[in-house]
């Protein structure tokens, strides 16, 4: 479940883009950037570079194993910012996400198809060019 939501987050974090305010001189690729620079960082950049990331644009859960995720640049994945302005809320979020998820994954069976199958006990939603389809596990009221 960690791998699917950390790649999830990977790909539509939370945050697209923080702003940080520089409260001294900063060298940064060898340009001075002046005190009281206010510097936009793209997660979503960063999480969809193929300097960091293989095959950026693909979803793979398997990107988070712990022998690749142990390779990743420390700062490649951001989904809650880092260092002491990281949000404040992470354990919380982590707790409600896995929650939500564990609720749904007992309430619903979702399959990956290659057609969309709409029925009476049955949804389907269309991610790139495959399906994911779901049933309750009761069938849908």
């Amino acid at each position: 479940m960690d791998r699917v939501v950390n790649e999830t987050l990977r790909m539509f974090p939370i945050a697209p883009f923080v702003a940080r305010q520089t409260s001294k001189v900063v060298e940064l690729d060898g340009k001075h950037i002046p005190s009281g620079t206010v510097l936009f960082l793209n997660f979503v950049g960063v999480h969809r570079s193929p300097k960091y990331h293989q095959d950026p644009l693909t979803f793979d859960p398997d990107r988070f194993l712990p022998d690749r995720a142990a390779a990743m640049h420390p700062y490649s994945f951001l989904p809650f910012s880092s260092g002491s302005r990281n949000c404040i809320g992470q354990p919380l979020a982590w707790m409600m996400v896995k929650t939500l998820l564990a609720s749904i994954l007992k309430t619903y069976q979702i399959r990956r198809n290659k057609v969309k199958r709409n029925t009476s006990d049955s949804i389907s939603i269309q991610y790139g060019q495959e399906y994911f389809v779901i049933n309750t596990i009761e069938g849908l009221a």
